[in-house]
Order: structure tokens, then C-alpha cells, then sequence
């Protein structure tokens, strides 16, 4: 929920190159005024050997892929590819309720703006739809509360990663993570940070995040984003599970 920047910049025997995309502020929306932006950096070294021997070209990776871009993704599809590829490995289904309501509502709207498309406002009509509680605080630049508190992610905690679930409703504050992550022909330095922003558990392998989110690169329609909490720097995300 921001403006959102994205950089991507090639190196190799080549000359840099760079462009950037910024996005204007967050309309203005019932939770308050326009919120920080997030700023993403994305680069590639296309020199590097692989690392890793992933198949792009694997029917399940394009398959996983396909079915998580509801709207443009932030992300080099590289990237998209091998999260997809890892997090299928992982959980991906919540058999309790109220969670699988909220996952069943965010992955109903991929593709869609819900609301005016913010991000909070994904989140708060998830809650509506699973008939769940809403709780305050309300108004501008507030750190939201989706339900039960499960954890509290910062860097010193990331092991609890584990406790984290599909369908939990997460909320960020001054977030930054920065990382490499290797793809079979370089690698990818990903830089990101959310100052605000909310958004919903798809899928989990270890650290590596899937979300459902909207307001993302400047793009007001539900979307899959992914986030790796080892690479997490500084700031503090809340973990919730809805209630009824």
C-alpha cells in the first residue's frame, strides 16, 4: 500500500543499464491518509554459473507461475518461477477455519480490485467475507490488527517463521529485506521494503513467503507477492490469524 519503485539493472561485459517506474501515493481511503511508499530494487548479474538446476521449462513450474500472477508481478519471473517451484514444496492449505474462508475469498480475487483496491482493504474485506472480527485501530498510518496475534517476525525471531500459516493476515511496519537469490543463467539482488502495508499468507516453505496482496506496484488489483524473511534487515511484521 505505497508507491512502489522497481529498478532493474543488467550487469555484465556490457555497459549498466537501468530503468525505474515510480508510482504515484496511495489514494486516499477509509483507513486514512496515503500511506509511506515501498521501494523495490531488483538486479541481475547474467555472467554468474549456475547454482541451482532448475527447469523453467518443468510443466508444474509454469503451471504454479500462471496461476499466481493475477496482476503484474513485481517480480523478474526467473524469481516467480523458483519461489513457485520451492513453495509448492511447502504448506500451502490451512484446514482450519476461519483461514481457509480467507485464502478461499483472496485467491476468489486474484486478478480483481477489491474495494478501492488498497492494501488494508483486501485484508478487511477477507475479514467480512469470513465473517470474522474487526478490531481497531482505524485511521492513517495505523498498525492494524487482523485478529489473534500469532507472532511477532523481526531479524532476531525469523525461526518463527514456522508458526506462520496460510490465511494468516499479516501487517508490516518499516520493513526491508535484501538478498540474493540464484536463477540458472546469474542472479537476481533483490532489495524491497514495506514502511506500511497488509496483506495475506498463500503459501510458506521455511522463510520464503507467498502473499496475496494488493496496491503492489502501483497495481490496484490482487496480486501474488513473495518475500524471503532470511533476507529481512530491519523492521517488524505482525502475524494474525482471524476470529469469528
Amino acid at each position: 500500500m505505497s508507491r512502489f519503485m522497481l529498478r532493474l539493472a543488467l550487469f555484465a561485459a556490457m555497459a549498466l543499464t537501468m530503468s525505474s517506474v515510480a508510482f504515484a501515493d496511495d489514494e486516499e481511503n477509509e483507513f486514512g491518509d496515503p500511506k509511506k511508499s515501498t521501494v523495490v530494487q531488483v538486479g541481475v548479474m547474467s555472467t554468474e554459473e549456475p547454482k541451482e538446476d532448475i527447469d523453467l521449462n518443468d510443466p508444474l513450474v509454469k503451471k504454479l507461475v500462471e496461476a499466481s500472477r493475477g496482476g503484474k508481478s513485481s517480480f523478474p519471473k526467473e524469481v516467480a518461477e523458483k519461489y513457485e517451484k520451492l513453495l509448492a514444496k511447502g504448506v500451502t492449505t490451512n484446514a482450519s477455519e476461519p483461514s481457509k474462508s480467507i485464502l478461499a475469498f483472496a485467491s476468489k480475487n486474484l486478478g480483481k480490485k477489491v474495494g478501492n483496491g488498497q492494501c488494508a482493504v483486501l485484508n478487511q474485506e477477507a475479514l467480512k467475507a469470513a465473517k470474522c472480527k474487526e478490531f481497531p485501530p482505524y485511521g492513517a498510518d495505523k498498525d492494524y490488527i487482523w485478529g489473534k496475534k500469532i507472532v511477532e517476525i523481526t531479524k532476531a525471531n525469523i525461526k518463527d517463521a514456522s508458526k506462520i500459516k496460510p490465511g494468516h493476515l499479516l501487517q508490516y511496519r518499516n520493513a526491508e529485506f535484501s538478498g540474493k537469490v540464484t536463477i540458472p543463467n546469474g542472479y537476481y539482488n533483490l532489495s524491497s521494503s514495506a514502511a506500511h502495508h497488509s496483506s495475506i499468507v498463500r503459501s510458506i516453505n521455511g522463510s520464503l513467503v507467498s502473499v496475496y496482496e494488493s496496491n503492489s506496484g502501483g497495481v490496484l488489483t490482487t496480486q501474488v507477492g513473495y518475500f524471503d524473511l532470511a533476507h529481512m534487515k530491519r523492521g517488524t511484521i505482525w502475524v494474525y490469524e482471524a476470529t469469528k
